[in-house]
């Protein structure tokens, strides 16, 4: 029969999930989601910044390459004894009785070779941990003490570890702090994680900000929705969740039930926010939308749709997207170097094309004249672009049309849903988006449009905008049956 493993990486989640944990060693592989777009983009960054700090603070190591975990392990320590300067990537493993025999393993950023005798000889070898972000954890300081007791085993000998956090402008570390082996919070955690290894069920589901990044959200998330569990419950402080959680609460009826001054003893829940939570609750309870006050009347006027992207380096719209009532949506698109005017794009959508955003300003002006009612937008985003980029005399004519209707939305209904961002409510209210579409992939659609005339990926920016502008529509429609 096989010893269990610990790992470096378990090591590092009982800061944050027990839970978590337990799924890794006992849950279905099945149910494991891949990982985040952005966690993704943050692992890539992190290789990158090994790279940097590589070049400018050691210079050429020894890498270990791809190799199974047995052959690495000979491969660490024949460099090790070898003594060579750096080793990248070294892999370490030790049993340990915990009570039962326990395998523990790890894979350190860099060994440095000092100058300290060992059992390798007149040296030794010290675990660099590199950071890209600035600000140490537990969960880091528990994975270098892992680190600083693999190779004291490994070499016969006890050496500090290092964290090498941030960069400055010459690509070396802002920071590097010294850290020494901490045997007791190490072993009392390598303790618990072997007891979990034993246990048959797993520890309830409490979902917090750091389960965005979880291989195991969706699965304990339908687990939270079988069981009414109020973590799921959006905008709860984790420091709410857990003073909740510790008098016992457990369910949405339970927190939809109390009574706001009941609510208030809870730390982070105050007379700005009591009222939203309750309401909160009594949606996520009934699966139903909260109905908190009347649409405004003043509001059923049809007007203007508006939904507006970007440039992400300096804020000026690259795409207006606009609908009057009954009428198609309107998408310009700004081209600087692009002949001016009306275009078809594959799926016969119809783009008009400007050389700058004043243009597509005084288009939408133009449109905002012969309609009257609001100029609906989906949070202050949209105005404060107006105010920053349209010229001045466009910015007088519909300051005052702009209309928020994100936060007349919340004002008027909750919905049980995680977000009121326009994507979370659009799809709740059954409006899909096409398949893989975001404000960064359009962006990226654009610019690749802008170097190389691809006419598809223009299409795929645009479709995005018209769907959010479709989506606005949508949202105000339903709202009116509250009117």
């Amino acid at each position: 029969m096989n010893q269990p493993v610990i790992s470096a990486t378990a090591l590092r989640n009982l800061t944050e999930c027990q839970r978590r944990v337990w799924l890794d060693y006992h849950g279905d592989a099945q149910l494991r989601s891949p990982l985040a777009a952005d966690v993704r983009r943050r692992l890539a960054r992190g290789i990158l910044h090994e790279d940097v700090i590589q070049e400018t603070m050691i210079g050429p190591v020894d890498v270990l390459p791809t190799l199974s975990w047995a052959d690495a392990l000979r491969t660490t320590r024949d460099l090790m004894a070898q003594g060579v300067p750096a080793i990248r990537g070294a892999v370490f493993e030790q049993t340990l009785d915990l009570p039962q025999p326990v395998v523990v393993r790890g894979q350190v950023d860099w060994l440095l070779r000092v100058s300290q005798p060992s059992d390798l000889g007149r040296w030794a070898y010290e675990p660099v941990e590199v950071k890209l972000y600035q600000d140490i954890a537990e969960a880091d300081r528990l994975q270098l003490d892992l680190y600083l007791w693999l190779v004291a085993q490994t070499q016969g000998a006890e050496t500090v570890g290092w964290f090498w956090l941030g960069q400055d402008a010459n690509g070396a570390p802002r920071h590097q702090i010294e850290h020494v082996l901490r045997p007791e919070p190490l072993f009392a955690a390598l303790q618990w994680l072997a007891g979990a290894l034993d246990e048959q069920n797993p520890p309830d589901v409490f979902l917090t900000s750091h389960c965005d990044h979880c291989h195991w959200l969706a699965a304990c998330t339908d687990q939270a929705r079988q069981s009414h569990n109020f973590t799921l419950l959006p905008t709860l402080k984790r420091q709410t969740r857990q003073h909740l959680w510790e008098a016992g609460i457990r369910t949405f009826e339970e927190i939809a039930a109390m009574s706001p001054s009941e609510l208030q003893r809870f730390y982070g829940i105050g007379k700005v926010n009591v009222h939203d939570i309750i309401s909160l609750a009594q949606a996520f309870a009934s699966d139903s939308p909260v109905w908190r006050a009347d649409f405004p009347e003043t509001l059923s006027q049809p007007g203007i749709m508006l939904d507006l992207e970007t440039d992400l380096t300096n804020g000026s719209p690259w795409c207006f997207g606009w609908q009057v009532a009954g009428e198609p949506v309107q998408i310009v698109v700004v081209a600087r170097y692009a002949e001016s005017g009306g275009i078809k794009l594959p799926g016969d959508l119809g783009v008009t094309l400007v050389e700058d955003s004043d243009v597509g300003w005084e288009m939408l002006a133009d449109a905002a004249q012969r309609v009257p009612g609001q100029i609906y937008h989906w949070t202050d985003f949209d105005r404060a672009a107006l105010r920053k980029t349209a010229p001045r005399r466009i910015v007088d004519h519909l300051d005052d049309r702009m209309h928020d209707l994100h936060r007349t939305f919340k004002t008027t209904v909750t919905l049980p849903i995680q977000s009121t961002s326009i994507k979370v409510v659009g799809a709740h209210l059954g409006y899909n988006w096409p398949e893989g579409s975001n404000a960064f992939a359009a962006w990226d659609d654009y610019n690749r449009w802008l170097l190389d005339g691809d006419a598809y990926a223009l299409a795929r920016a645009c479709a995005y905008q018209n769907a959010d502008v479709e989506a606005l529509d949508v949202v105000w429609r339903w709202l009116q049956t509250r009117t």
